[in-house]
């Protein structure tokens, strides 16, 4: 659970930096009129992201999270993926976690679901898991970030 949190504390501290108010760059939805001008829309783009339940994939305990924005896509986006066990009625204990990045159009529909889908595995064990994913995204100086946990899966190895 502490490299989770540590690992979503490098997540948001890289948004932070990244991060720039002024921005000289047009970016946005362009759109020439009638009159042969060029309007940029400045409104952020939406994204979304959501946590598959933990499934098994050969000797594995697959856990995949899948994101998507809207067109022209996230200036900059980072997803989290952990897969997590059951340790007592409370606590959820991190087994695998691992960090992605992705930008522009390899953040929208224009790419593949697969492409868009990115997990981690662990070895198959007896238990209860579910899936926790952490989004964060700069879109036209606006950052967001997001979260999304599976429904929880006992024994889904066998």
């Amino acid at each position: 659970m502490r490299n989770f949190f540590f690992g979503f504390l490098i997540i948001l501290g890289a948004v932070l930096v990244t991060h720039t108010a002024n921005n000289s760059t047009l970016r946005g939805n362009a759109t020439p009129d009638r009159s042969g001008a060029t309007t940029v829309s400045s409104k952020a783009v939406a994204c979304s992201s959501t946590a598959r339940e933990p499934a098994k994939s050969g000797t594995n305990l697959v856990a995949n999270g899948q994101f998507l924005c809207d067109s022209p896509g996230a200036d900059n986006l980072w997803m989290t993926v952990t897969l997590q066990h059951k340790a007592s009625d409370t606590d959820w204990v991190a087994v695998a976690t691992s960090g992605f990045h992705e930008v522009g159009t390899g953040t929208t529909s224009g790419a593949s679901a697969a492409s868009r889908t990115r997990g981690v595995q662990a070895a198959c064990g007896a238990g209860t898991y579910r899936t926790v994913v952490e989004t964060a995204r700069i879109s036209r100086g606006n950052t967001k970030t997001y979260k999304s946990t599976s429904g929880a899966v006992t024994n889904p190895c066998g």
